[in-house]
């Protein structure tokens, strides 16, 4: 591969990503022939990891400089041999966005009420939704919890 390919902006030699193409196109087509992350590492930097973040990156570099598709599973990263390999990965990643969505969304209604237990339904008792002002005073307050405000109510 050509060293003027390889985008000037990446962390990455122009070395390092050609062994890198060189191994995915030629070993590791079709899932059945998947290599994970530690084993891609260790061949192309010598570094023997389990899972090696910066393998994502170089994976993600090729895919972007040659307009490879790579495909990463639980067995490891290939290219697909067929459009069933890739549409079934895009399947699971767009599984894998909807279950970060849906915890983005569970962890902003936990903090809007203040930490509280939710009822699996979504729904809080009626008498122990907070409003803006109280979740305010306990964000602002290490020691103030939930029902402490809720027991404030009562009192006033």
């Amino acid at each position: 591969m050509s060293e003027s390919l390889w985008p000037a902006d990446t962390n990455f030699s122009p070395a390092l990503l050609s062994r890198l193409y060189h191994v995915l196109r030629t070993e590791a087509v079709g899932r059945a022939n998947a290599i994970t992350s530690g084993e891609l590492a260790e061949r192309i930097t010598g570094e023997d990891t389990a899972a090696n973040p910066k393998t994502r990156e170089a994976v993600l570099e090729v895919m972007r400089a040659t307009q490879t598709p790579v495909v990463g599973c639980s067995q490891g990263y290939f290219v697909p041999q067929s459009a069933g390999e890739v549409e079934a990965a895009l399947e699971t990643l767009a599984q894998r966005r909807q279950g970060i969505e849906r915890r983005e969304r569970l962890l902003q209604r936990a903090w809007r009420h203040g930490g509280q237990p939710v009822r699996a339904d979504g729904g809080a008792e009626p008498e122990d939704v907070l409003d803006d002002e109280e979740l305010e005073r306990i964000r602002a307050d290490p020691v103030l919890e939930p029902e402490d405000v809720v027991e404030q109510r009562g009192e006033n």
